[in-house]
């Protein structure tokens, strides 16, 4: 006569537990996580006291040297952005187009200039120039 087990045989690991545990990661990392926008240059921005806050930016340059612009995420050169600015342009309405142009303190003062003629060739009017606002951390 067979006698009956009294241990039954283990069923499946409850993982409920450990996807609650993955989600609560993924929610701490999504919150943690800085999302920057622009190349990601160190730029020790001027200061001015009347700078107010762009909204809404659909194009970005950044001047860090005359060889070392920025259209975006593209790294180009001053002779070269003429050129790149026609195809980024293509398509745009000119009269909302808002460019924000950055260049660090120690920019050469003449290739901000520079661009700027370049964004008027092309007839963009809605330029804006970065600058930190006096006491502010960043």
């Amino acid at each position: 006569m067979r006698l009956p087990r009294r241990l039954a045989p283990a069923g499946l690991p409850n993982l409920i537990p450990l996807i609650d545990v993955v989600l609560i990661l993924v929610i701490f990392f999504l919150v943690a996580t800085v999302f920057r926008l622009g190349p990601g240059l160190a730029l020790d921005l001027p200061k001015s006291t009347s700078a107010q806050n762009v909204t809404l930016t659909e194009l970005r340059i950044t001047v860090a040297g005359e060889n070392d612009v920025w259209l975006g995420n593209v790294r180009t050169s001053l002779s070269q952005l003429d050129s790149l600015l026609k195809d980024k342009l293509k398509g745009k309405d000119l009269k909302t187009l808002r460019v924000v142009v950055e260049g660090g303190r120690d920019a050469p003062y003449q290739v901000v200039v520079s661009v700027l003629d370049v964004l008027r060739q092309n007839q963009v009017v809605g330029v804006n120039l970065m600058t930190k606002v006096v006491g502010s951390p960043r």
